[in-house]
């Protein structure tokens, strides 16, 4: 999404709780951060030993994963939908979906004032960012 949320989006989110966009990243960007976190997943994983795996704040060590989490445009967004600046300070991966049923992550990290928490996820093969509350 290079242009703002419309009102529209804002409602919407506000709502729902989540919103659905497409920033235009570049692919080149994608690809980068796949091939720095591939190595970091645990070895099981790479063996085909477990089906799943992930890996913590994975921006301090893939210059591509911090790039990504402090887009201009995704923090411009953010900042809109909330109406406040935005602080980036985690990097969750997953090579695989998880499949987890809706649930909260408050009793892990939440905001002061509540209800300022903002995750974004891709999915890496459509690409297609997903910001839920």
């Amino acid at each position: 999404m290079n242009t703002p949320p419309s009102s529209e989006h804002i409602q919407r989110f506000k709502q729902d709780g989540y919103l659905v966009f497409d920033f235009a990243l570049d692919d080149s960007l994608l690809e980068a951060i796949k091939r720095g976190v591939y190595p970091l997943y645990d070895e099981k994983f790479r063996n085909g030993e477990v089906p799943t795996t992930r890996v913590q704040d994975v921006w301090r060590e893939v210059e591509a994963a911090r790039v990504l989490a402090r887009q201009p445009n995704i923090m411009a967004a953010l900042e809109q939908l909330f109406g406040s600046a935005a602080l980036p300070f985690q990097t969750l991966n997953f090579p695989v979906g998880t499949q987890q049923l809706p649930h909260s992550d408050t009793i892990h990290f939440n905001s002061k004032p509540r209800g300022y928490m903002a995750g974004a996820g891709w999915h890496w093969k459509i690409s297609t960012p997903t910001m839920a509350r």
